[in-house]
């Protein structure tokens, strides 16, 4: 299932070359299959495509983007 968090934060992070579309759509898809409850960037943090500084700044774009 996709939210509209997740669309924001892939977006981000595709722009800034960080992820790929394919490492996104794979922890979707984990996402889908487990009742963990993790957010996007927590999924890609646990599955070792984006570093904690690289989730920081999708973070902080996303806030700056909603102002």
């Amino acid at each position: 299932m996709q939210y509209p968090e997740n669309d924001a934060f892939a977006r981000i992070v595709v722009e800034q070359g960080f992820c790929t579309r394919a490492q996104i759509e794979q922890c979707l898809k984990i996402q889908s299959r487990t009742t963990e409850g993790l957010n996007l960037g927590q999924s890609l943090l646990r599955e070792g495509f984006l570093t904690q500084a690289q989730c920081s700044r999708v973070n902080e774009l996303l806030r700056k983007s909603r102002k």
